[in-house]
Formats: structure tokens, sequence, C-alpha cells
């Protein structure tokens, strides 16, 4: 299976699909059946106009079938101080994931995953605001640690947090992404995978 990522960094060539809020979709991942001289991206800029209409005449022009794969959070549904914007926009997006899946049925899936905090390899966690949050914490470290070893530390204290123990790895949310996007999942639309370890804050009531 072929998955094309959308970039965010260049314009669009088929077609531009913006934000529709403020760190709505970021990232926005588009698989199957795109052609590789046709590469679809995502614009940075927040738009009022376009979006999920846009998607739909594109889809419908194409008349196949396609997965669409949305990242949410965990913050969707975990309420706490200091991260309001960041956590409806994510609330948004999964509801989002929803409404699309209605919109653009029956020839496109559309399904999202919802993971806890991603340490290893985010530019989120650059060597200050790791220090930072470890300070918060009271967890031990040293200067001298480079910038992995101290991120390796804040992801074991969130993966504590879990009923498995398991700092949450970019591949586990790439797993996720294949199943859904794949034929594994073609009954499986409008649905959220949680990728968090075993949040219990995090589970629907």
């Amino acid at each position: 299976m072929r998955i094309y990522y959308c970039s965010r960094s260049r314009e669009p060539y088929l077609f531009r699909l913006q934000h529709m809020l403020e760190n709505l979709v970021r990232p926005f991942h588009i698989f199957e059946p795109f052609q590789p001289t046709q590469p679809l991206a995502v614009g940075p800029s927040v738009v009022r106009e376009t979006g999920a209409d846009e998607v739909a005449k594109i889809f419908a022009e194409q008349g196949i079938d396609a997965s669409v794969v949305l990242t949410s959070s965990a913050n969707a549904v975990v309420a706490k101080r200091g991260s309001e914007a960041y956590d409806v926009s994510k609330a948004a997006l999964s509801h989002l994931v929803r409404e699309l899946a209605v919109t653009l049925s029956p020839k496109v899936r559309v399904n999202g995953i919802s993971p806890a905090t991603v340490v290893k390899g985010s530019t989120m966690f650059p060597r200050d605001r790791v220090i930072a949050s470890l300070k918060k914490y009271k967890l031990p470290f040293e200067e001298k640690m480079t910038d992995d070893e101290l991120r390796n530390v804040l992801a074991l204290f969130y993966a504590k947090r879990t009923l498995t123990h398991q700092p949450i790895d970019p591949k586990d949310c790439a797993q996720a992404i294949m199943f859904l996007a794949g034929p594994n999942a073609r009954c499986t639309t409008g649905h959220l995978i949680p990728v968090d370890g075993g949040l219990v804050e995090a589970y629907l009531r």
C-alpha cells in the first residue's frame, strides 16, 4: 500500500485543505488512491470558505475508494489548566472525524488517532522545555545529559501515568494509522483509536 504524507511546507498541487481551526489539522494524513504525480498538501493558514466541501468535491470527481486519517489527541477529552486552546481544537478535530465520515461516505472512510504525549522526536519538546518540565515534576536529571536522555526521563515519567507504563513512540502512532488506512479497517469509519498506553483519564464516559 502506498502512502502519501501531506506536507505543510509547500503549496498543494491537487487542492488546498487549510486549517479550519487554529492547530486543527496537524498533521493530516491522506492515503490511497492519490497518484504520485498529483501530490496532496495541506496549507498552514486558516481558511473559512473551503475545507470539507472542497475535499468532498475532489473525492467525488475521482469516484474511487479512499481513506483519511486525522491526528487528534488524548487532550481532546482530558480537561486541565493551561492548554485550553490546544485541547479544545483537538476536541473539535475529533468531532470533525465523525462529521467528515458522514459527509464523505460511502466512498471515503474517515478515522483518526488520539495519542497521548509523544516526547520522542517531537519538535514540541526542545531541550529548554524538557528541562522546565523535569523541574516542574521534580524529576532528577543532570545538565550534562544529552537532549535524548532528558527526553527519555520525561517520556518515562509520562509513561508511568498509563496502565502499560510504555512511552508513546511515533511508530505506535504510525501503526495505528496504517491499520485505519488499510484494508483491514475497511468497515471502520468515523472512529478514533487511542494510542495512549492506557490513559485512564482519557477513557470515554
